[in-house]
């Protein structure tokens, strides 16, 4: 039989398709593989998964002083973009936004407040959540806004609206609070990520500085989770409804060098807060710190984490520091998380940190 030879634009053509297919067979099933999962995004799946699970998170550069990281949940099928804040828990939406969902609503109503003055009031609802292709087995308790109020103003209806003028909302459908603490008041309204199917835990991944595309890593592998610090909690009072512990997030060891100059207390890792605060004393008035300041950030004892830095744009997210008086805590804002993937696991109580 007479043999033909391949042209060599054939033999190319062979050559990558083998080179294709080692890749696929080769591939460990724990490789990190950061894929944007936009197929997904606004879309209700049609059944829930345990798996690892990549959902995006959105940073957006309203202004100098106000950068903000939110994600998309699915409530009942109705996408909304909220707000994603570690410093607080439960999932609280504007009742406009989800408008037509079939939530079971609860008649006791109900408020929350935030330490920027904001309080926000509704009523507790069941609803089926999603978040990328991981979807809630049963519902899991929010928080439906019909009402605002900030600082000393007196609240006001939100009606049908789905954003509202708020400093704390501004440009979001609401806020999901992802923080490991609940109190006994919050009436089953906990950080819902934990009451989705799999591990209970999950990575916060910023991007660059200036770069919008974050992700949210929900039941990491044990690939995912090589490199991290982990820092042991202290347990909470108070279940979440799927009946993990709640764990004091709130009371992480810090120091927070200002011109060289220690501020020692517990400090809360606060993603929804644009600005970094330390408490400096009663009676101090608020002030940025100055341009041309080192600051170092410490995380421990025992020790977890520092990133040293010198004070020039005063610019949220990059180096936005502001002194309190409002209580003796130190708050590591958005900043911390452009400097650090941090892993947080309602299972096991604990948080973990990794520079990146």
């Amino acid at each position: 039989m007479k043999t033909i030879p391949l042209s060599p634009f054939l033999q190319r053509r062979n050559i990558v398709i083998l080179l294709i297919l080692f890749q696929i067979f080769s591939c460990n099933k724990n490789d990190i593989i950061f894929i944007n999962p936009h197929g997904n995004f606004g879309k209700d799946p049609g059944e829930f998964s345990t798996k690892r699970t990549i959902a995006p998170l959105k940073i957006t550069y309203f202004s100098k002083s106000s950068v903000r990281a939110s994600v998309v949940i699915n409530v009942d099928g109705i996408p909304v973009d909220v707000l994603f804040d570690t410093g607080s828990w439960g999932l609280r939406v504007l009742a406009g936004a989800i408008k037509g969902a079939p939530i079971d609503t609860d008649s006791e109503w109900v408020s929350y407040p935030y330490s920027g003055g904001t309080n926000l009031y509704g009523k507790v609802a069941g609803a089926n959540l999603s978040i990328a292709n991981l979807r809630s087995s049963t519902p899991i308790k929010i928080m439906r806004i019909d009402s605002i109020s900030a600082g000393s103003a007196k609240y006001h209806a939100t009606g049908d609206s789905t954003m509202v003028n708020n400093g704390l909302l501004h440009g979001f459908n609401g806020i999901v609070g992802v923080g490991l603490r609940v109190s006994s008041g919050s009436d089953g309204v906990a950080n819902p990520l934990p009451q989705l199917p799999g591990a209970g835990s999950f990575i916060v991944h910023f991007p660059k500085f200036n770069d919008t595309d974050g992700a949210l890593i929900l039941n990491p592998s044990e690939q995912d989770l090589k490199g991290f610090t982990f820092i042991n909690l202290q347990p909470g009072t108070v279940l979440l409804p799927n009946g993990y512990n709640s764990w004091m997030d709130n009371q992480l060891k810090d120091t927070l060098s200002v011109g060289g100059v220690p501020y020692t207390s517990n400090v809360l890792l606060d993603s929804g807060n644009p600005v970094s605060f330390y408490y400096k004393n009663a009676t101090s008035d608020t002030a940025k710190v100055s341009i041309g300041t080192l600051v170092k950030f410490s995380l421990g004892p025992p020790f977890a984490a520092s990133t040293t830095f010198t004070v020039s744009e005063q610019q949220s997210g990059l180096d936005l520091v502001e002194t309190s008086n409002y209580e003796v805590r130190n708050v590591f804002g958005i900043q911390f998380f452009f400097d650090f993937d941090v892993c947080y696991d309602q299972k096991n109580g604990r948080i973990g940190i990794r520079k990146k």
